[in-house]
C-alpha cells in the first residue's frame, strides 16, 4: 500500500501497509506513527499509535510491517530495530535490537516477516537473514548474504518458505528479482 494525500487535518505517507477483511495498518513516514484505517473509509484514522523519537512510543521511519497471531512487527529503520505493537490498540508490547554489527544488532533493518513462530529480518548493512524466536527474542539463525541480494528488501513468511525480494540496480538497468529461501 502506497498513499501519499492531504487530508483537511495534516500531511500523511502512508508506506508498506498490510490490511485484513476491515482495516488496513500502514507505517506514516512523515508523522513517524502508526496508522489504521477502515477500509471502508480511508478519510478518518481509526487509530494512530506513536511520534518521532527513539522510545518505545516513538518511531524513526518505519520502514516495513508484518502482521502475526501476536500483533505487528515493525521495522524501525533509523532507530536500527524492530518493535512489537497490538493489534488491539497499536500500543507497544516490546523491541529487539541497536546499532552495531553483533549478533543482536542490526545496520539497516530493511525487511520483516513474521510465521506461527519466529520473526525474520533482513539485515541489509550487515549482510544478513535473522530468524528470531516470537516468545523468547532469542536469535535461532543468521545467514550471511551477498549485500547486493538483499538492499531494500521485502520479506513475506509462509509455513514452509521465506520468500525475499530486493531491487538490484545497476547504471544499465533496473530490475526486481525474488529470491526463495527454503
Amino acid at each position: 500500500i502506497k498513499q501519499i494525500t492531504v487530508t483537511l487535518q495534516e500531511h500523511w505517507d502512508c508506506v508498506d501497509g498490510i490490511m485484513d477483511e476491515k482495516t488496513i495498518i500502514c507505517g506514516d513516514r512523515e508523522n513517524d506513527r502508526l496508522m489504521t484505517f477502515k477500509r471502508t473509509d480511508l478519510s478518518t484514522f481509526s487509530l494512530t499509535f506513536g511520534s518521532i523519537g527513539a522510545q518505545t512510543t516513538n518511531f524513526n521511519l518505519i520502514h516495513a510491517i508484518s502482521q502475526y497471531p501476536g500483533g505487528y512487527l515493525i521495522s524501525d529503520l533509523v532507530n536500527q530495530r524492530i518493535k512489537v505493537h497490538s493489534t488491539k490498540n497499536l500500543g507497544f508490547l516490546k523491541m529487539f535490537g541497536q546499532l552495531g554489527g553483533g549478533a543482536t544488532s542490526f545496520h539497516q533493518p530493511t525487511g520483516v516477516a513474521a510465521d506461527g513462530s519466529f520473526f525474520y529480518v533482513s539485515d541489509e548493512s550487515n549482510d544478513r537473514l535473522t530468524k528470531i524466536d516470537q516468545s523468547t527474542f532469542g536469535i535461532i539463525a543468521q545467514i550471511a548474504v551477498d549485500h547486493n541480494a538483499i538492499a531494500d528488501s521485502s520479506l513475506v513468511a509462509s509455513d514452509k518458505h521465506l520468500f525475499l525480494e530486493y531491487n538490484s540496480f545497476s547504471a544499465q538497468e533496473f530490475d526486481t528479482l525474488n529470491l526463495i529461501l527454503e
